[in-house]
């Protein structure tokens, strides 16, 4: 039996409200580090792009633990790297969205499946707006997102060759991806699971480190 809390008009009213918001399209400007997203496709055959709403609104009320939201759009674009001049990319494709709250996911909508070649080469890139920070507010949220695309990504026998991120978070991101069993290539040891790496690299150009994921629980 469904609990009155879900049956009442404030709930259904701020579900409503959740559906409208997140169904629309975020909004950006222009984005930072221009030359970085032409460096980025005459690298990769294929590049997962995110971007990120905070969602302040969202299931703010009185008594509620599920704030601040946070919504990214995942976009899938396959570039012309390694394919020659005349080659005409293919549109892209959305992918799928990720709410989460302080880290932990609160769901997810996929809107179709991509399959990047056997062993092709793609990265993701965390876009961000001119003097936007927004991502360096919500790190554990923005460290998931970047390992569930990684997972995808080895699932399908692709290879995820880096990760972009805003250099003002780069560290402090590097380290919540422990929490998910990623480490510095010196620290990790042992594992099946080591072999499932991610090269973290930081726009503008300054700090990357590799990171292998540890499943041996220490």
């Amino acid at each position: 039996m469904k609990s009155a809390r879900y049956r009442s008009p404030v709930w259904k009213a701020l579900l409503l409200a959740l559906l409208c918001i997140v169904t629309a399209a975020p909004v950006r400007a222009e984005m930072a580090a221009p030359d970085q997203e032409k460096i980025i496709k005459r690298q990769f055959q294929w590049v997962f792009y995110v971007d990120m709403d905070a969602l302040p609104q969202v299931m703010n009320y009185k008594g509620s633990t599920l704030t601040p939201v946070v919504r990214f759009v995942v976009t899938y674009v396959r570039t012309n790297s390694f394919l020659g001049r005349n080659y005409q990319a293919a549109s892209p494709i959305k992918y799928e969205e990720l709410w989460y709250c302080n880290g932990q996911a609160l769901g997810q909508r996929r809107f179709g499946d991509v399959f990047p070649g056997p062993m092709e080469q793609g990265c993701i890139y965390f876009r961000a707006m001119h003097g936007d920070d927004s991502l360096c507010t919500y790190t554990k949220d923005v460290s998931d997102c970047m390992v569930r695309l990684v997972m995808d990504t080895y699932v399908k026998h692709s290879i995820m060759a880096g990760a972009f991120i805003p250099i003002g978070c780069f560290d402090q991101i590097a380290s919540d991806l422990g929490l998910y069993n990623f480490f510095l290539m010196e620290v990790a040891t042992g594992g099946m699971g080591e072999n499932m790496s991610l090269h973290l690299q930081s726009y503008p150009k300054g700090s990357d480190k590799y990171l292998y994921y540890n499943d041996t629980g220490h």
